[in-house]
């Protein structure tokens, strides 16, 4: 595309890791034209992240805000994994008349001019104090005690068997009836 179709801000993605904590960050597309821009945003991870709008246009000499959201995880992820995740920001003008149900067709055509901008993610890991750290070992051990009981539970309640239906006992390689 010869025309400038904008700024992307920032360059790269970065978060900042907190264990189960959802964290997010704001893309800015800048449309620095008087035409209308179409956008998308695509995602090596989509199971990780919400991207809200992820299309859309933007409309001459404005700038839209892009929210994404990494899923909380419990374990910071290793830089080997982070290095593969990429957004991608794709533009193209439009026409005036263009609505927003109509982007995910445009980006699809082909042979059409488009802006394509890769952003790395990183993400920094918070330090975590001792005290963090012991809360959260805390909270995963309640965790494990409250799935201990609720299996004990179902294993100590007798199952009635339904009328007409046989129980086979595997041990015994016998059948109650």
């Amino acid at each position: 595309m010869e025309e400038d179709i904008g700024e992307i801000q920032p360059k790269e993605l970065r978060f900042m890791f907190e264990p189960k904590k959802r964290i997010s960050c704001i893309l800015k597309l800048a449309n620095n034209s008087n035409r209308h821009m179409a956008f998308k945003v695509k995602i090596t991870r989509p199971k990780l992240y919400q991207v809200v709008p992820h299309e859309g246009i933007v409309k001459p000499f404005s700038i839209c805000e892009v929210t994404i959201t990494r899923r909380g995880e419990n374990v910071a992820p290793l830089p080997s994994v982070i290095e593969k995740e990429i957004f991608l920001v794709q533009r193209t003008f439009v026409s005036e008349d263009t609505s927003a149900n109509d982007v995910s067709s445009i980006f699809r055509s082909k042979g059409i001019v488009k802006s394509e901008k890769k952003l790395k993610v990183y993400v920094d890991v918070k330090p975590v104090t001792e005290d963090q750290q012991v809360k959260l070992m805390q909270s995963e051990i309640e965790e494990l005690r409250l799935r201990v009981k609720k299996c004990e539970k179902m294993i100590s309640e007798p199952k009635e068997p339904k009328s007409g239906s046989c129980i086979f006992i595997k041990c015994f390689n016998s059948k109650m009836v």
